[in-house]
């Protein structure tokens, strides 16, 4: 198996703020299972660093809502696993981005 990660992105699109969010996330992370790593959290705002500055980020400037990592046995099961997320919506405004972790 191997890792990956899992950005979930909602664009200019709100979260959805009806009591059944929760429980979609929750019965995805049991349709998951064991290949369920880390659930991840939710992300606030946050800051742009380099050597010489650190910056506020607005939130237009990062989309990015969230994290998650799973194992699959190679791309094809990470994104179809990603296709039943709940920050999924009828707009192509939300999107997870699935990345490979690197073994180091």
């Amino acid at each position: 198996m191997t890792k990956y990660v899992m950005l979930y992105h909602r664009g200019t699109a709100e979260a959805k703020q009806s009591g059944q969010i929760h429980k979609q996330w929750m019965d995805w992370f049991e349709s998951i299972g064991e290949n369920l790593l880390d659930g991840g959290n939710p992300f606030e705002l946050g800051k742009e660093v380099n050597k010489s500055s650190t910056k506020d980020l607005k939130k237009e400037q990062y989309p990015a809502a969230g994290y998650s990592i799973i194992n699959a046995k190679d791309y094809d099961e990470a994104t179809k696993i990603a296709k039943g997320c709940p920050v999924l919506d009828d707009s192509d405004e939300a999107y997870v981005r699935v990345f490979e972790c690197i073994n180091m």
